[in-house]
This record gives structure tokens, sequence and C-alpha cells, in this order.
């Protein structure tokens, strides 16, 4: 790793445990931000685990720690998260924002139930798959489905029930 942030200039991590397949503690996030403090700036945990997330802004609040879902943006904000980066962003941005934006109000706290309900229901199915039916169908353009393999578009009955959950929890993509 020490060679590609050498070489690269990489600012930034991904931690993506179900892609990278190889254990990535803190303690390694402390050595290369010590040892590489103008390339190490931040990170984004995709691990989903949040206990991961809340280690990371405690352990180094020198870095920008963005968590990979919208779940866990409130209390990534209270404990000086910089934001999150999150599959579902294009799906709920407005939601997301008002996030954001109104963390240290009154309401932050509903707002956050809110994204994090919508972003329950669209994990239930396959993400990628989801994301693309949802716009598709949202957008009445069938172009959204495509998905390049090894991906396959969510099946009807799927794209459905995932319809449908939506429509319980009073949610559509906004008009572009």
């Amino acid at each position: 790793m020490r060679t590609v942030c050498r070489k690269t200039g990489l600012t930034g991590v991904t931690f993506i445990p179900f892609v990278i397949r190889v254990p990535f503690g803190i303690e390694l996030v402390g050595r290369l931000a010590t040892a590489y403090p103008d390339t190490i700036v931040g990170l984004k945990d995709s691990s989903g685990d949040w206990t991961n997330n809340e280690s990371l802004l405690k352990e180094y609040p020198q870095l920008e720690i963005f968590p990979g879902s919208e779940a866990f943006l409130l209390k990534a904000l209270r404990l000086g998260g910089t934001g999150c980066i999150t599959a579902t962003g294009g799906a709920n941005p407005k939601g997301i924002r008002e996030v954001f934006d109104r963390w240290q109000t009154d309401e932050a706290d509903d707002l956050q139930d809110r994204i994090s309900e919508i972003r329950k229901t669209i994990q239930r199915y396959p993400l990628i798959p989801a994301m693309k039916a949802m716009v598709s169908h949202f957008h009445d353009d069938p172009a959204w489905r495509t998905l390049a393999p090894p991906l396959l578009p969510l099946p009807p009955e799927a794209a459905g029930s995932l319809f449908a959950d939506l429509a319980a929890i009073k949610f559509q993509i906004e008009p572009r």
C-alpha cells in the first residue's frame, strides 16, 4: 500500500471489505495517516459496521471520514464526520442533504429516521439492480434497467415488490 500511495498520489482510502477481502484495521489507517499526512487525508468506510466508523471518527479526527451509507450520517456528523458517500445518494439526494444541512436542529433525528427507512427498503434487494430499476421506473426510461456484467437487472417480480415497498413508505424519486 505504501508503494501505491507514493506512486499514485492517493488522497483517500476506500475501505470495502467484501471487495478487498483483506483485513484492514484502524491501526493501519493510523500508520498510513502518520506516514503520509499529505496523502492520506480521508477515508470512506463501507464496512457497514457502525462500530468501525465510530472508532475511525474518534481515533482520527484529522481525517475526513465518510461512512459508506446514509444510515450512519447523523451519528457520524455528531462525531465530526464529513458526510457520507452512498450508493443510494442518487435515489434520495434531497433527504440525505436535509440531514447534512440540518443535523444540529431538533428535527435531525426524524430526518435521519426517514432516510434510514428508505435505505433499508432499497437494500432488501440487490442494491445496484434495485437502484437502476427505480430510476427506470420513476423516470419511465427502460434504458436505465441495463446493467454491465456480472450484474443482472432486477427480475420483474422483485421490481414490482420493490415499487410496492417504496409506495408503502410513500417514497418516489423526484422528477428531473
